[in-house]
């Protein structure tokens, strides 16, 4: 297996248990960090793809998203 193929499972299976992980969340907080690792994932999917740009607005609005979701909860 080749480098890109291993990663590209690694994010898939980081964006998978984050989504899994919120919904299964007992805890607001928790819910929107596991949110977060979940965005990340598929951020670096994005990133994966040679696109940069949906990678960085995906980082930007919706990590912001989840910030202000974080704030509200708390």
């Amino acid at each position: 297996m080749s480098g890109p193929l291993i990663t590209f499972f690694l994010l898939a299976l980081l964006s998978a248990a984050g989504a899994l992980w919120v919904v299964l969340a007992r805890d607001v907080v928790h819910a929107a960090l596991a949110l977060l690792v979940a965005v990340l994932g598929v951020s670096g999917l994005f990133l994966l793809a040679f696109s940069e740009f949906l990678a960085l607005t995906q980082v930007l609005i919706y990590g912001g998203a989840v910030t202000v979701a974080v704030l509200f909860a708390i």
